[in-house]
């Protein structure tokens, strides 16, 4: 087969796939990019986004595992892209512990269109600090009848009205030298699932993206199998589209010094796809994703790209050079998009390869 044959026999079924997927795709029809490139591919099998539209993705991991920089990615992602600009940004910092340098790390644009989710009259941010407060905003966002991006961060620091005065309670008994009554336990979760299906509707008929940030915490059950967990109940799995673990696989060093992480993200449910697939990429301090570093060390891993020695024959880029030259030149070149396309082929051979290729059982 020739050279020119084999382009386009490669190019039909490329189009064949996108509209398989097309086909079949939720009523949204609108995804958001993570990011990360690999991840968009591990969420929705679509290199130029990820998260989907009116859906919410529970985004759970370790600390300094790089659970926020990847989450306010999305913000930069779509203040790079028109089809997002009627999209209000929304960053709900529960734990007041975010202090990034916003405009370093996702532009200027980006820092200017985030918004907290209330104000007081000093024009000081007002964060959530109950589920209850968490799921008043939600409402009243979507009665503006504008479509936004909002994470929370994180569900871990919110309580509940009911918790708080069984906290009052309990800080009154202790005072007076009263027995203490009442459980804790169970008070976020039971609040979290009556109000969770109600947001999750509200989100699906605006079109907006929820992204609820969880930490992981040790799991001290003697007879489970899993080392980590997360609070908030069975009803953060039950209705997010996707859940995604990240942790640190290791520390990134300048030198001696620690500049970064290179991060694990785990999709353990996938609405969109049913697939549960993991991805790698580099975080660093002051840069944020490494996208470009992630997709090249993927494609040669897969063998899509030869190594001879130190250098790479990017294939589709037209250049042969050491991966770091290779960077520079697709930064100067501004082949960004095309490095995304070709790593969105690559990953779809692999994923065809893994196909049964079994008789449909149903027309």
């Amino acid at each position: 087969m020739s050279v020119l044959a084999s382009a386009a026999k490669n190019i039909q079924a490329s189009v064949r796939k996108e509209s398989a997927r097309s086909d079949h795709s939720p009523r949204s029809n609108i995804y958001l990019p993570t990011g990360s490139t690999l991840l968009n591919l591990a969420l929705s099998e679509r290199p130029n986004g990820g998260y989907c539209g009116g859906k919410m993705t529970n985004l759970v991991g370790d600390s300094q595992s790089g659970k926020t920089v990847l989450a306010m990615s999305c913000f930069a992602e779509a203040t790079a892209r028109p089809r997002f600009d009627d999209y209000e940004l929304y960053y709900d910092d529960a734990e007041f512990a975010n202090e990034f340098d916003i405009p370093k790390l996702f532009g200027a644009r980006t820092a200017t269109r985030i918004r907290a989710p209330r104000y007081d009259e000093n024009k000081q941010a007002i964060y959530s600090r109950t589920i209850q407060d968490f799921h008043s905003t939600i409402v009243r966002l979507t009665k503006k009848d504008k479509p936004f991006i909002y994470i929370l961060d994180s569900l871990d620091a919110l309580d509940s009205i009911e918790g708080l005065k069984r906290a009052e309670a309990m800080s009154e008994a202790v005072e007076k030298g009263e027995e203490i009554k009442g459980s804790f336990k169970t008070e976020k979760a039971r609040v979290l699932g009556e109000l969770l299906r109600q947001m999750i509707g509200l989100i699906d008929k605006t079109n907006s993206f929820l992204i609820i940030i969880s930490q992981t915490r040790d799991n001290l059950a003697p007879m489970s199998y899993e080392k980590k967990i997360r609070s908030g109940g069975k009803a953060l799995r039950f209705y997010a589209t996707h859940e995604l673990w990240t942790s640190s696989v290791k520390k990134l060093k300048g030198g001696e010094r620690q500049i970064g992480t290179l991060a694990n993200a785990a999709v353990r449910k996938n609405k969109l796809t049913g697939k549960q697939r993991e991805v790698e990429f580099p975080i660093y301090y002051d840069y944020g994703i490494d996208d470009l570093n992630s997709c090249i060390d993927f494609l040669v891993t897969e063998k899509w790209w030869k190594v001879t020695g130190q250098t790479i024959k990017a294939d589709g880029l037209g250049i042969t050079a050491t991966q770091r030259k290779l960077v520079e030149h697709i930064e100067a070149e501004g082949l960004e998009a095309e490095l995304r396309r070709i790593t969105g082929e690559c990953w779809m051979d692999v994923e065809d390869s893994l196909k049964l290729g079994r008789k449909p059982r149903w027309e």
